[in-house]
């Protein structure tokens, strides 16, 4: 390497290296978390920049959960009192990792409309065509819609939590264009169905707390370190982590099947019930 005291030691000529790159990236990643703790920041604005393709993967390891972290972080709901937001909490940490959605894609779902209107979009909760399974129909990048199929453990805890908000446990009688994550009610004698979604920001808040609330109860330094660390997005990152290890397990971790883990499109998973979904008990840590 080039002397700093030398006439040809220029630094700032030409383009980082790849490990320059990751090196400044992780600066200002840590310099923007700080600041978000100390609220000059609402949220971390490098948690939504890509990274360049030939500094890391497209799929972060290192951005998600082992399968103990993502296990603890279930079992701490049961720190939160057993009232509304407890339901909400745990539907939202299940829906975010079972499905791999963004954080757009969280805050805009809904209800959809029971009937189609040819032409029109009708995103939302909705039957899957010539089956007695649900999807969720969410607009993506570039405005473009995907339909997700709704894993057991999702809509189990999708119906433990409206029925929370008075709205039953019946999905054929939930109405049309609710919001799926809104703030929160005054109790069941307050049934409020015009309550608003829940906004990005609030998730994302709500999300960041809880993630603090479970590194505390972690025994190993790392394993806190790395929840501490953690946002929303690495719930879809942990989603693609967790379906690819299984894929291999399964011996079918191939090309094709990568892109649909990593998109949240797999067809695995879907609810069956057209009969409203069974009460369930307590939550189980492992999910």
């Amino acid at each position: 390497s080039t002397p700093r005291w030398s006439e040809d030691w220029r630094p700032f000529s030409g383009g980082l290296s790849p490990s320059s790159q990751k090196l400044a990236v992780t600066i200002l990643t840590a310099m923007c978390e700080w600041l978000m703790r100390q609220r000059y920041l609402e949220t971390n604005p490098w948690d939504g920049v890509p990274p360049a393709h030939n500094v890391v993967s497209k799929l972060r390891a290192d951005h998600a959960l082992t399968r103990h972290q993502w296990q603890t972080l279930i079992a701490s709901c049961n720190l939160v009192p057993l009232d509304e937001a407890y339901y909400r909490l745990r539907f939202v940490l299940l829906l975010a990792y079972g499905m791999g959605l963004r954080l757009s894609e969280l805050v805009a779902a809904k209800v959809a409309a029971r009937s189609e209107t040819p032409g029109k979009a009708n995103s939302g909760l909705k039957r899957a065509q010539g089956a007695d399974n649900w999807d969720l129909e969410v607009i993506g990048k570039g405005n473009k819609p995907r339909s997700v199929p709704v894993p057991d453990a999702v809509m189990g805890a999708l119906a433990d939590y409206f029925e929370r908000r008075g709205l039953g446990r019946d999905p054929d009688a939930w109405p049309e264009h609710t919001p799926l994550i809104t703030t929160l009610g005054e109790g069941l004698q307050y049934v409020q169905p015009e309550r608003k979604a829940l906004s990005d920001s609030a998730l994302f808040r709500m999300l960041r707390t809880h993630f603090q609330r479970t590194a505390r109860e972690m025994e190993s330094a790392a394993d806190a370190g790395h929840l501490i660390r953690a946002s929303t997005h690495w719930l879809r990152h942990t989603h693609a982590t967790h379906a690819l290890e299984a894929a291999r397990r399964a011996g079918a971790g191939r090309r094709a099947g990568l892109h649909g883990l990593v998109h949240g499109q797999e067809r695995a998973g879907r609810h069956p019930a057209r009969e409203p979904v069974p009460a369930r008990g307590p939550p189980q840590p492992r999910v």
